[in-house]
């Protein structure tokens, strides 16, 4: 006998106060979508102005790089929006996907940017070396703007993180990635500034090189998470042990199979094997994976669908 949900998109009571925490939590990220959005656009003015007028060619790469932050804000927005939209009879598992699609995008949007700071600092070393071109010695105006970017970037990260991992969302913890990849970006320019005011100008370049390879190795592991979830790579260790010991615990569940719970966006899907006494009746059966479901719903955060397949124990 099998306890599953109609396709059609009639919610239990327990989906419909799952929905509403959904809700608030989508708002919660799309406010801070926005201020990321805000954030780099001034950083990006700011930076580029800095870097100009500073002659500064790893701040105007860094300033290029808060550019690209502005696009993965802003998509993280829009998948949000797409994201909150409740279950219909087209979509019974939700909109949640579109956070993994929007996890990908700031990864390739991030590998771009750290191609192209690495690009600039390359033309820039080769000019140098190759036809004599020289490298002018960047202003203090550039320093001061790559200190202020560094803490301005690390509140963002923090603050962003925090707020991802609360609500479970993957886009939000990929735009926080994106902002402390600006702060590696920005120590590189740091260096390599401080060390053309000391009259190494060719560091200039060189700290906009080393920078673009952090930027790129932290695309490919933002990349990495969002294949797992459009593969449906299964949750980790410690939320299937909760879901184990929850469901084991519900009166009238003998033992528990095939646990597999995997995260779409925001949201944990469950389907699982509960077994139970043979002599229950089939709305005995009922009762007891309705009784597992309201346990994992209150006690397994995040979880947005649960099918159970009821099966007879035997010894």
């Amino acid at each position: 006998m099998q306890e599953t949900q109609n396709s059609t998109p009639v919610l239990t009571p327990d989906q419909q106060e799952q929905q509403k925490i959904l809700a608030d939590n989508f708002k919660t990220g799309q406010r801070w979508a926005i201020i990321g959005v805000a954030g780099n656009l001034f950083l990006t003015v700011f930076k580029y102005v800095a870097g100009i007028l500073g002659h500064s060619t790893a701040m105007v790469a860094d300033a290029t790089h808060s550019a690209s932050d502005i696009i993965a804000s802003g998509v993280v927005f829009a998948s949000m929006k797409i994201a909150e939209k409740p279950r219909d009879e087209r979509h019974p598992y939700g909109h949640g996907g579109a956070e993994i699609v929007s996890t990908m995008i700031c990864a390739v949007v991030l590998f771009i940017a750290g191609l192209g700071i690495l690009s600039t600092g390359c033309q820039t070393i080769y000019g140098h070396f190759v036809h004599g071109e020289a490298i002018e010695a960047p202003g203090v105006i550039a320093f001061i703007a790559a200190v202020v970017s560094i803490a301005t970037k690390e509140w963002m990260f923090r603050a962003t993180y925090k707020v991802g991992k609360r609500i479970n969302s993957p886009s939000l913890i990929a735009n926080a990635w994106d902002h402390r990849s600006d702060v590696y970006s920005s120590i590189g320019t740091v260096i390599g500034i401080g060390g053309a005011l000391l009259g190494f100008p060719v560091l200039d370049p060189v700290g906009g090189i080393v920078v673009s390879f952090f930027i790129m190795h932290m695309a490919l592991d933002i990349a990495k998470d969002g294949l797992n979830q459009i593969m449906s790579a299964s949750c980790d260790a410690e939320v299937l042990k909760k879901i184990e010991e929850t469901s084991s615990a519900v009166e009238g569940v003998k033992a528990v199979q095939n646990i597999r719970a995997k995260q779409q966006g925001p949201y944990i899907m469950i389907d699982m094997i509960v077994m139970v006494d043979p002599t229950l009746t089939i709305t005995q059966g009922h009762d007891v994976a309705a009784a597992v479901k309201r346990a994992l719903f209150a006690s397994v955060e995040h979880t947005y669908d649960v099918v159970i397949h009821i099966e007879p124990y035997m010894e």
